[in-house]
């Protein structure tokens, strides 16, 4: 199974640590790992796949990587990032947001996932003083 692991920039310790369990998780189950390159949540992805040996693709947008590690395969899309994540949403069996409860490309991965009929968990970690949206599920990991 190809899982897209997806998340905030801006992130709490809790939400990372999450995002790393996460990976491991899906190497415990065999998975392959599809992620964006930006920081945050994707950042923790990247490094946790490359740490422990998790095949990974790495996912960048108007033809250039913002980051990538040394193990991780790489895909350039020409489009923008919206394009990238719809991508990326394709490709992937699955899909796991991680969320700040304020990011707007977040969100939309995993609404974009929901509406294409894939499985798809939205993880929300805001910190206690900033409201957020009840996290959702579709299907089940």
């Amino acid at each position: 199974m190809l899982l897209l692991i997806t998340g905030s920039r801006k992130m709490t310790k809790r939400g990372l640590e999450y995002a790393r369990a996460a990976v491991r998780r899906a190497k415990e189950c065999g998975h392959e790992i599809i992620v964006g390159d930006a920081e945050g949540i994707d950042a923790e992805v990247m490094n946790e796949c490359h740490k422990l040996g998790v095949q990974c693709t790495v996912t960048g947008a108007y033809n250039k990587l913002r980051r990538r590690t040394p193990t991780c395969s790489t895909k350039v899309i020409t489009g923008n990032y919206t394009e990238r994540d719809r991508y990326m949403v394709k490709r992937a069996d699955a899909c796991l947001a991680i969320w700040n409860g304020k990011s707007r490309g977040t969100k939309y991965t995993y609404d974009y996932a929901v509406k294409s009929g894939k499985k798809a968990w939205l993880k929300a970690f805001a910190p206690a003083n900033q409201g957020t949206q009840k996290p959702g599920t579709r299907g089940g990991l």
